[in-house]
């Protein structure tokens, strides 16, 4: 959890310093069109404001990783329809089971997950029966 909230703590620094640095590209381009400033200070401006949108990027995808290992750790799944990441045509023929064989009897392409009960049924049922045979 402190993981998540140091990383949310960042994401408002970066967010900031991609505000910032957006507005000197803004700038340097209004100097550049304007004709006091050469185009390299453009470019530069704009390496920069790049990197402020990297970092950002690389942030939210920090905290989207630390929040699923978080939750994997107390123990819970994911549900890709629900949290909204699975593409509007997948999510009908997966309401109906017929995604190719992509998702189990639940509808859940997560089947072979670690965390998913699917995946430990089967794994359990599987050594269950490889116990008994021995």
């Amino acid at each position: 959890v402190s993981s998540i909230r140091s990383a949310d703590k960042q994401l408002v620094d970066a967010q900031h310093a991609l505000d910032a640095s957006t507005k000197a590209y803004q700038l340097a381009v209004i100097r550049y069109k304007a004709g006091l400033s050469e185009q390299l200070q453009v470019l530069n401006a704009d390496q920069n404001r790049l990197a402020a949108e990297q970092t950002v990027t690389n942030l939210k995808s920090q905290r989207a990783d630390e929040q699923m290992a978080l939750i994997k750790a107390l123990g819970g799944g994911f549900d890709a329809q629900n949290a909204g990441l699975v593409p509007p045509a997948q999510v009908g023929s997966e309401a109906k089971g017929t995604n190719s064989g992509q998702s189990d009897v639940n509808g859940s392409p997560w089947r072979d997950a670690p965390w998913s009960a699917s995946a430990s049924s089967a794994s359990a049922t599987s050594a269950h029966a490889a116990a008994a045979t021995n």
